[in-house]
């Protein structure tokens, strides 16, 4: 938004601000960026990964702990992809303006009010709370072109803000001036206001949840959930399918050239994997939780304090700031989410290490759990679905005012 190039801006206020899904990548600004966004993506599997990457083997009539090197080289491959997207985007950012102010990054929803307090753009976008998608506001607003920078206009030439507005002077000068009236442009695009009601005068206001916060979604993840964790709870402890008796691998188990093992690696890569699946698919909710939350506050009928709404900042926080927070503004949903959603990176760690190949006495190789940490698993999944649950009451209070 800072660039001097009318092309670069065109549209960039239609980005989306905050991930959509951390379970696939999301491609945006040009190549030097979504490249290492992929590279990032795809390190996600370092986990399960390194699940799988020691095995045991017999060395001189011992068994001993070895490297899988077939594992090794890939994860060498994954952190030497890692370095080489940092540099890009080292080499992308360095000298490039940003047009943020030194030291300040937005936050909450007073940053932004702070950015379009004195903008000259802002009411381009009434009536646009009405739009059905991203893709009609963006036809309103023909592309948009707003601006980020320092600001001055004619009237106060010695006054000088940091805000997003329209330049009404060349598109490449760096200190703009702000000077054309807002309803001359407004005329000269064709845009016109739009009632906040349909036609049958229902109220579109707070219609709009993200897609992981709606109903169907909420309720369906609770019931899948709980049904699968009783399956799972069936299988393990029903005495015909115990897990603590192990069961055949239906693959080799001894290792290979390499301290490959077929076997270990299938039972440590794959219960890894969906682990961290269901790690990123709670990432998604806590975020969209941490998001909404400060909206939420401003819809309450008796109002609400700056500190629990406009400056609540629960989005950009790192791991844990978001739950201390949420605890000091008595936001109890938001604290436990947040605590439970870096909680349950344990899963996939659990997961990865549950099992592992043996040979019982007088018997075939089979595949053993590790009954300890297969009772913290199973006990975060129990939490795992009732954080799901917990997602269900009170959500009408996050409706957005467009998609």
């Amino acid at each position: 938004m800072a660039s001097d190039d009318l092309r670069y801006r065109r549209g960039v206020g239609f980005l989306p601000l905050y991930p959509k899904s951390f379970l696939w990548p999301q491609l945006v600004s040009t190549w030097q960026v979504w490249i290492p966004i992929i590279i990032t993506w795809i390190a996600n599997f370092a986990i399960p990964l390194q699940s799988s990457l020691f095995t045991v083997i017999i060395v001189d009539g011992t068994w001993s702990w070895a490297t899988v090197q077939s594992v090794a080289w890939v994860l060498v491959a994954l952190y030497v992809l890692l370095l080489i997207s940092t540099v890009i985007l080292i080499v992308f950012w360095h000298n490039r303006r940003t047009g943020m102010r030194p030291g300040w990054d937005v936050k909450n929803i007073a940053d932004v009010i702070h950015l379009m307090a004195q903008s000259n753009s802002a009411q381009l976008y009434d009536g646009t709370e009405t739009a059905t998608s991203r893709a009609e506001m963006r036809d309103r607003l023909d592309g948009n072109r707003d601006r980020l920078g320092y600001w001055s206009a004619p009237e106060a030439p010695n006054w000088v803000w940091h805000g997003i507005g329209h330049s009404t002077n060349d598109e490449k000068v760096d200190i703009e001036q702000l000077g054309a009236s807002v309803h001359e442009r407004d005329s000269r695009s064709g845009m016109s206001h739009r009632p906040l009601a349909d036609q049958d005068g229902s109220d579109l206001r707070h219609s709009y949840l993200p897609w992981c916060m709606r109903t169907s979604q909420v309720i369906l993840w609770a019931v899948a959930g709980s049904v699968l964790l009783i399956a799972l709870f069936v299988v393990s402890f029903n005495p015909s399918t115990s897990i603590h008796r192990g069961f055949l691998p239906a693959l080799k188990a001894g290792p290979i050239p390499g301290a490959f093992s077929a076997a270990d690696f299938l039972y440590s890569f794959i219960p890894s994997l969906i682990g961290l699946v269901l790690f990123l698919l709670f990432q998604s909710l806590d975020l969209t939780l941490r998001i909404l939350t400060p909206w939420g506050e401003l819809t309450r009928k008796q109002g609400s304090r700056a500190k629990t709404s406009l400056l609540a900042d629960y989005a950009a926080c790192l791991p844990l700031e978001a739950t201390w927070k949420a605890l000091k503004n008595r936001h109890w949903r938001v604290a436990c989410i947040s605590l439970l959603a870096n909680l349950f990176i344990l899963i996939p760690v659990l997961a990865g290490g549950l099992f592992m190949a043996m040979t019982p006495p007088q018997s075939e190789v089979r595949m053993y759990a590790n009954m300890p940490a297969y009772a913290v698993l199973l006990s975060l999944l129990v939490l795992y679905v009732l954080a799901l649950f917990a997602m269900i009451p009170k959500r009408a209070q996050f409706g957005l005012p467009t998609p």
